[in-house]
């Protein structure tokens, strides 16, 4: 999770750089980093929705796998 944290702060932070959107102030950026949470959020509920998709079809092979070898 730390490593998510840090590329959404950097992300963030490169984003209101990059992009003419935020004049480039330290009031816009905080405007910046208050307008995010929203997509980190989606960002970690992704997270979870794959890993758990990946160990579940992991777990679900292994069982099949187990099943046609006592067959």
């Amino acid at each position: 999770m730390p490593d998510k944290s840090f590329q959404h702060f950097c992300s963030v932070f490169l984003r209101s750089l990059a992009e003419k959107f935020y004049p480039g102030t330290f009031d816009d950026l905080a405007q910046c980093y208050i307008a995010a949470p929203p997509f980190f959020c989606n960002s970690i509920f992704g997270d979870l929705a794959y890993t758990a998709a990946m160990f579940g079809s992991y777990r679900w092979l292994q069982y099949r796998r187990a099943a046609a070898n006592a067959a």
